[in-house]
């Protein structure tokens, strides 16, 4: 199995996740909101918390952090929306600072994504084919998330594409950094709990009021659930 094969096929499977949003987002951009919240909050808490903790062994700084990335978020909407507010038109809080915002959340997963693969390979080739299956499968929806965020936020459609494809790169430079970098496990979760307070919130209290404004069928509804069946099968069934 080669490294760089599993590279491009993770950059890959990301740009088709944010191609799915563009091909159907006039018909059912509520339900891929809807689906994105699911995904965000799945991953905070089947998969940025249990690793955060599983590094940092210390509950009661990462449940600091948890909350640190969750108020932080919170208050770089906040003060964003007042910004746009005076300059522009914000309802429903939209603006695409906010869409940068969670973004970069995201590239920051795809660079410990790219990170833990490179390291995999270290240990051994079984690790690896594990912890590559698992990546790949959840670049996909990585890409829908990234696209559906900056959209959603009023970013340019061309704005969303550069943030995609830095998405897509960030695992390759990841991979290539791990052979230089030894990063402490304690530290690495604390910045995990920091994101998975972004994401929280992002899905909770941004993605699925938005969802379901003027929209309360049980597509939406079934949608937010699907994200969440979508993480939780992606690592119950193909992470070691």
């Amino acid at each position: 199995m080669n490294i760089y094969l599993i590279a491009f096929l993770a950059v890959l499977a990301t740009i088709l996740g944010g191609l799915i949003v563009f091909r159907f987002r006039k018909k059912f951009f509520k339900g891929i909101i809807a689906f994105t919240a699911g995904t965000f909050l799945a991953v905070a808490f089947f998969n940025l918390i249990p690793e955060s903790f599983e590094l940092s062994k210390n509950i009661q700084l990462m449940t600091l952090f948890l909350a640190i990335g969750f108020l932080l978020f919170y208050i770089l909407q906040r003060f964003a929306i007042i910004h746009a507010c005076e300059e522009e038109d914000c309802r429903y809080g939209r603006h695409e600072h906010i869409g940068i915002l969670g973004a970069s959340g995201l590239i920051f997963h795809s660079f410990l994504d790219g990170f833990a693969i490179g390291l995999a390979f270290q240990v051994s080739l079984k690790i690896a084919l594990i912890v590559s299956i698992a990546v790949i499968a959840h670049k996909v929806g990585d890409g829908i998330g990234l696209v559906s965020l900056m959209l959603h936020h009023k970013n340019s459609s061309k704005r969303s594409i550069i943030f995609l494809l830095i998405d897509a790169m960030v695992p390759v430079i990841g991979i290539f950094l791990s052979n230089f970098l030894r990063l402490q496990q304690f530290y690495l979760g604390l910045m995990l709990a920091f994101f998975a307070g972004f994401f929280i919130y992002i899905g909770a209290s941004d993605l699925l009021p938005e969802a379901h404004r003027e929209d309360t069928s049980f597509r939406i509804l079934i949608s937010t659930l699907a994200g969440f069946v979508f993480v939780y099968f992606l690592n119950n069934f193909f992470v070691l």
